[in-house]
């Protein structure tokens, strides 16, 4: 058979590396096993292990973290061996935890969808919070206070100037609110004249 040129490292972790990889594109005959043949890069092949899969895929198991290894894989049909295929240079990972290209994805996937959510779960709440206090009252006529232009519109609200002070009513209301406009004050009524 013509040499297995395709190899994928699926997952990786620790101690252990999953790999894939196509068939030869010539078989001559039916794929009976493959061959798999791995060693450490720094020992050259002095020391080397062989494993044999009746598949495409294979998991490499006690191996040594944070270390790069040299794999070589190669088809038997009934007439023999075929050629190795190239070195396929793979690492294992330094931390405790598995990592695969699709699981991170799902990982990063799931944690943007936590924050996004936890983002708006806040926003309505704070925008829920804000409509809610303004309308809850405590006393009725505090619904009817509201600014306008500016200015405070105070319901109610109803000054008592004594007469006997002042000859004009007018001059003594003038007088007492000196910050506030003359087009404001009206006199309702004069007591006591």
């Amino acid at each position: 058979p013509s040499p297995v040129t395709v190899i994928r490292k699926e997952k990786t972790s620790r101690n252990s590396v999953s790999l894939s990889w196509q068939g030869p594109e010539r078989p001559n005959g039916i794929i009976l096993d493959y061959e798999i043949k791995y060693y450490e890069k720094e020992e050259q092949e002095t020391s080397y292990t062989i494993l044999r899969a009746r598949g495409c895929n294979v998991t490499l198991n006690s191996l040594k973290p944070n270390t790069a290894y040299l794999l070589q894989i190669r088809a038997r049909t009934a007439a023999g061996y075929g050629a190795s295929s190239p070195s396929f240079q793979f690492e294992t990972s330094p931390d405790s935890f598995s990592i695969s290209s699709e699981s991170s994805q799902v990982v990063l996937i799931a944690i943007s969808s936590a924050v996004a959510i936890i983002l708006l779960t806040v926003l309505l709440y704070v925008l829920i919070g804000r409509f809610c206090c303004h309308s809850k009252s405590k006393h009725p006529d505090e619904k009817r206070l509201h600014f306008g232009n500016g200015h405070l519109r105070l319901p109610g609200i109803r000054t008592y100037v004594d007469p006997h002070t002042y000859e004009d009513p007018s001059q003594a209301v003038h007088e007492f609110a000196k910050e506030l406009e003359a087009s404001c004050i009206a006199i309702d009524k004069v007591v006591g004249a």
